[in-house]
């Protein structure tokens, strides 16, 4: 588990992340980057398709990727990975914009790696937002891509989380505790064993007046 923290031109987010491998013992084919920019924040969690080495190759080469080019546009980042992935095993990919001075966010996912985004506000009009996610796999098939925005307030917590979880990882949340804890939490809680886990918790801070 890696304990960290960025902060980018006002905006403030806290992150952290826990990653285990499938059971065997391998190594892990998922990966993760978080990376400030100009405008915001880039969050992203992506899933090599299969297992061992391969699937880590394919994941870390789109990291790579979005590492170098953080600062474009959600679709532009997309078709990258697409293209670098043409020789790899491909890979699901979910990449979060946090904006700066706009307080919003903006989200897109290919594959199957699930992302909520968990209201602090308990009047809310959706306590919960689930990000639909886009059927394809990079570096094989890409799909029509539809970025979503939506806004995003103080002490909102984002939920990345690839397929060696089950799809409730998100209920039941204590969205006081840390992002380090409720990233320890959902995994001790609903991870598989048969396949490879990440999940990474970011609360927004909000944009500073």
């Amino acid at each position: 588990m890696t304990n960290s923290r960025e902060t980018s031109m006002g905006l403030e987010i806290d992150w952290d992340i826990c990653l285990r491998p499938k059971a065997d013992g391998g190594v892990s084919g998922d990966a993760y980057v978080v990376k400030e920019c100009e405008h915001g924040v880039l969050v992203a969690a992506l899933d090599g398709a299969g297992h061992g080495q391969p699937a880590r190759d394919a994941a870390l080469a789109a990291a790579r990727v979005l590492e170098a080019h953080a600062g474009e546009p959600a679709i532009t980042l997309m078709a990258r990975c697409h293209e670098a992935l043409t020789l790899t095993r491909g890979a699901a990919l979910t990449l979060v914009w946090f904006r700066t001075r706009k307080n919003r966010m903006e989200w897109l996912g290919v594959g199957n790696v699930e992302a909520r985004l968990i209201r602090a506000r308990s009047h809310a009009a959706s306590r919960m937002e689930t990000l639909v996610l886009q059927r394809g796999v990079l570096g094989y098939r890409l799909p029509l891509l539809r970025p979503v925005s939506l806004p995003v307030a103080p002490r909102d917590v984002l939920v990345l989380a690839t397929d060696g979880l089950r799809g409730d990882f998100a209920e039941d949340i204590n969205l006081w505790h840390t992002p380090a804890r409720l990233a320890a939490d959902i995994m001790d809680r609903h991870w598989k064993a048969n396949d490879d886990a990440l999940v990474l918790v970011a609360r927004y801070l909000g944009a500073e007046t």
